[in-house]
């Protein structure tokens, strides 16, 4: 029978960071490593994206956390996140402190408990910005069996982790070199046979007719993506007859075409399938261009490359002139041809990668929740 402790039960310290005062400039840039919640997210940290000086360390309640602790976000974004800490360092006050009692808890065995709770915990945060506090955090419970079955537990896991960082440090590798490969192959201009030509000139901009949101539903027929939905799941849909009047009376992409985000997520882009689906006007945009001058898969990659010029206020947007006058280069079909298989080849390996962090991330929470759910 395992027992079941709390945390306040189990560590030794826990207690928040502090912020030293902006106002200082001398009291940031120091020696002392200081990490925030933002940098919390299920990881093991090994250094801070920012340090404080001792001056500013005297001057706020920040305190020093110790090598082989657990720090939790107690509000944010990352709000009930977890990580490691492999080195000495303090916190702000966004971060909890939990430094274990190592003769009843291995401070790794408590990270994969809390991450393995992650949702329960979020779940229990408070107010209007979602923060747990440090009275809150000492009543979470994990179940505590002997140090040596937490340390078999946790060699079991670490094998997991160390597979998918080393997945995730191979996708990172390739990335450089895809990203390094196509600036060098798409860096065409003053070469010979090479037009430059602006958007504009390979095709028209087009949209889908708007859609009003009395036309949209919870569930339906048709997926309808909107710029915070594009490249992702969407949350409303069309009926089936608007979906087909609209697609046969106004604007629609054809298979293969390269869907353009001009609001929000700038420059994000989407090959469209052919399957089903109705795209927000003028946010979801897309360049008609028959592939006589330019083929799609060329156009894809080129867009990788565009450095999109906007404008408006407070909202940003890719507006349709903008898109017409981005120039790219033009070279002739084999060319592009040669380009695309090469850039290809680079895609289908990350997308391989991608496709085994994937399977290893499953078994890795498969074997950590079986390990961790004491009868």
């Amino acid at each position: 029978m395992v027992e079941w402790k709390k945390l306040g039960d189990i560590c030794s310290n826990v207690f928040a960071g502090g912020t030293p005062s902006t106002k200082h400039e001398d009291y940031y840039d120091g020696d002392i490593p200081w990490i925030r919640s933002g940098e919390i997210d299920f990881n093991v940290l090994q250094s801070s994206e920012r340090n404080i000086t001792q001056k500013g360390y005297d001057n706020s309640s920040a305190k020093l956390i110790r090598k082989g602790s657990v720090v939790m976000a107690m509000t944010g974004a990352t709000v009930a996140k977890s990580a490691i800490v492999e080195f000495e360092t303090s916190a702000n006050q966004s971060v909890c402190a939990l430094e274990t009692d190592e003769a009843v808890a291995n401070y790794k065995y408590l990270f994969y408990c809390l991450s393995k709770d992650y949702f329960i915990i979020r779940s229990s945060a408070q107010g209007a910005l979602t923060s747990l506090n440090l009275a809150m955090i000492k009543q979470i419970e994990i179940p505590i069996p002997s140090i040596s079955e937490q340390n078999r537990i946790v060699g079991i896991l670490d094998t997991f982790t160390a597979a998918i960082d080393n997945l995730k440090e191979q996708i990172a590798q390739r990335r450089k070199q895809y990203e390094y490969y196509r600036d060098q192959l798409l860096d065409l201009e003053g070469k010979e046979g090479v037009e430059m030509k602006t958007l504009g000139e390979i095709g028209e901009v087009c949209m889908c007719k708007r859609i009003m949101k009395d036309q949209t539903s919870e569930t339906g027929d048709v997926p309808f993506f909107k710029i915070g939905t594009f490249g992702g799941t969407p949350d409303a849909y069309i009926s089936r007859d608007l979906y087909d009047t609209y697609k046969t009376l106004y604007s629609f992409p054809k298979k293969g075409d390269i869907l353009l985000s001009a609001s929000g997520t700038i420059g994000r882009k989407v090959v469209y399938d052919g399957e089903d689906a109705y795209f927000q006007d003028s946010n979801i945009v897309w360049i008609d261009n028959g592939e006589k001058v330019v083929t799609n898969p060329f156009l894809y990659y080129v867009y990788n490359t565009i450095e999109w010029k906007v404008d408006g206020g407070t909202i940003k947007r890719l507006y349709n002139y903008n898109l017409k006058s981005a120039r790219i280069p033009v070279p002739p079909h084999s060319e592009q041809s040669r380009i695309v298989s090469i850039l290809d080849t680079f895609e289908a390996s990350i997308q391989n990668l991608q496709a085994q962090l994937a399977q290893r991330e499953k078994q890795y929470e498969y074997y950590r929740n079986k390990l961790l759910t004491f009868e």
